[in-house]
């Protein structure tokens, strides 16, 4: 499991703060907290929680990643053809991409990927697009899928029974070990499981360029030819 660094969730909290020019205060009531606590998030004296993080992901326009460990990803190909579609538009082509990308040649070294079962298995109808976090879809999803007993996932993730059930009830998630865990254990990313954001497309990436130089233009053209049907929603 990747370890957090208090330390730099703090730097980048603040820097965030800074490109926006505001006072502690302003972003302690965006994020629904005391400025007390927000001051000690910026001094690294309180971790971050999972519902913290959701609110400042959202007022900042970052991922996750971006806070917990620095990491920036630039947008892809794939999802620059995407731009001004709402998340369910988007969502509904890359289903249709997926479809074009994943064959029989595929499917059997994939099946088992987070990304095979988020689009084919099945997975991305089952979250709605307007939830917070994916992650109560995603376990509910994992046990079925290996038709396993709810003790069985609560061992798998160390939790306790107490906090599978306020999961899966939906309540507001605290523990950052929570989505590092299912990430460990089940290989999703933690901008899909934290924000329910389909926001990094290097796998469709990966897919397209494991494709012949023919049949990867044959599937873009196809692909581009359906976006040019569609009505960008812009939210």
């Amino acid at each position: 499991m990747q370890q957090i660094d208090d330390v730099g969730i703090s730097r980048r909290l603040g820097r965030l703060r800074n490109s926006r020019r505001q006072k502690e205060v302003d972003i302690s009531t965006v994020l629904e907290i005391s400025q007390a606590h927000y001051c000690r998030l910026e001094q690294a004296k309180s971790k971050i929680t999972v519902d913290i993080l959701q609110k400042a992901c959202a007022y900042y326009g970052v991922t996750a990643e971006y806070i917990l460990y620095g990491t920036e990803r630039k947008m892809g190909s794939v999802l620059k053809r995407l731009e001004g579609f709402s998340e369910e538009s988007a969502r509904r082509l890359l289903k249709i991409l997926s479809c074009l990308l994943f064959t029989e040649n595929n499917i059997a070294e994939q099946k088992d990927s987070a990304i095979y079962k988020i689009f084919m298995g099945g997975l991305m109808e089952l979250i709605p697009v307007r939830a917070p976090s994916a992650i109560p879809s995603v376990l509910e999803y994992e046990k079925n899928l290996r038709d396993v007993s709810e003790n069985t996932m609560i061992k798998e993730l160390g939790i306790s029974r107490y906090i599978w059930t306020s999961i899966m009830k939906g309540a507001p998630i605290k523990n950052m070990e929570i989505p590092l865990k299912i990430q460990e254990q089940y290989g999703y990313g933690l901008d899909f499981l934290i924000n329910n954001r389909l926001q990094d497309d290097m796998f469709l990436e990966t897919l397209l360029s494991q494709e012949t130089s023919d049949r990867r233009q044959e599937i873009l053209r196809t692909f581009d030819g359906i976006i040019r049907m569609q009505d960008r929603d812009i939210e």
